[in-house]
């Protein structure tokens, strides 16, 4: 699996997808914040059939999540979540 694929570089996203909200493919690194591993580990089984159209009556998105949950074991998939929340960028606070 290639991490520099079609959402950028470290999950940056940025890349065009023609309508959806926003146009372009969000970033990963947001991930940890808005799903739990449970709710990630659904969604990477599942997939995401399609983002939400800014045009109804347009064109459906060209890229998608697909499903991954007959392709790889649930070790796998747990991995792959792990690596995903992992790249939700570190608070700048400072510890002592």
């Amino acid at each position: 699996m290639s991490v520099n694929n079609k959402n950028g570089k470290n999950g940056a996203g940025g890349y065009p997808n023609n309508n959806v909200v926003g146009g372009k493919i969000p970033a990963l690194t947001k991930v940890a914040e808005g799903f739990s591993k449970e709710e990630l580990l659904d969604k990477l089984r599942q997939g995401v059939p399609q983002s939400a159209k800014a045009d109804p009556a347009g064109a459906d998105p060209l890229l998608n999540m697909p499903a991954w949950g007959e392709k790889l074991k649930d070790d796998e998939l747990g991995a792959l979540a792990d690596y995903l929340i992992s790249l939700q960028p570190k608070t700048s606070g400072s510890e002592w």
